[in-house]
């Protein structure tokens, strides 16, 4: 089974799609952890930045974004975080960032550029809107932008930096990977809210709602 899109208490998963579960994570955080943190690493990867070069990641306070956070500060990147919200501004500032900015209330592209004088090295946009479009002029020419498929609108960017857009590599090489960055680090899944199974529809519901980090499905 490869695909998502059910909801059953037990499921037959081909071998190179299983993992153990990190000794460090209680289940609740591992559960909600898999996609998300691997599209962030997969977004890194495709980056590829060195220690301390810096990188904005737009929507830092979300599932995907939160996780990018972390895992560009054990990479030794220099990271500006543009969270959703005062408590998404905590959250990011607690997870590490450098630098935190709500990008409901502040000039982004402003922020961007105190922190990165010379321009950004690259950007993880894992959030669309007029915000996001704005903020990336924040990146030098010579930079990287990169989204997961699925960020809504697809954003417009400005002329000069290479823009990638791609897929989180879903395998049993890219867990082992994560697992072993999460045995060595501080990381955390955020779980704003757990709904026991028979909730599956209200935890739907709060989808639209304002909320940072994951929702998480407890089945069974």
């Amino acid at each position: 089974m490869k695909r998502g899109g059910f909801y059953a208490e037990y499921g037959v998963v081909e071998a190179e799609f299983v993992a153990h579960v990190p000794d460090r994570l209680p289940t609740e955080q591992a559960g909600a952890m898999p996609w998300d943190a691997l599209t962030a690493l997969s977004g890194l990867d495709l980056l590829g930045l060195r220690p301390d070069e810096t990188l904005m990641v737009f929507g830092a306070s979300g599932g995907v974004g939160h996780m990018a956070v972390q895992l560009a500060r054990y990479s030794g990147l220099r990271v500006l975080a543009v969270a959703s919200g005062d408590d998404g501004v905590a959250l990011a500032r607690r997870l590490g960032a450098d630098d935190v900015v709500n990008g409901r209330k502040e000039d982004v592209l402003a922020a961007a550029l105190e922190f990165a004088p010379g321009g950004l090295d690259a950007a993880l946009v894992t959030a669309g809107g007029e915000t996001a479009e704005r903020s990336l002029r924040a990146v030098k020419k010579s930079g990287r932008i990169a989204w997961p498929n699925g960020v809504m609108p697809v954003p417009v960017t400005p002329p000069g930096p290479p823009v990638s857009y791609y897929d989180g590599d879903i395998s049993r090489a890219g867990t082992d990977r994560l697992n072993a960055i999460i045995e060595a680090s501080s990381f955390e899944v955020h779980v704003a809210r757990t709904f026991p199974f028979k909730r599956v529809k209200d935890a739907h519901r709060t989808l639209n709602d304002h909320y940072v980090g994951k929702l998480a499905l407890k089945v069974g």
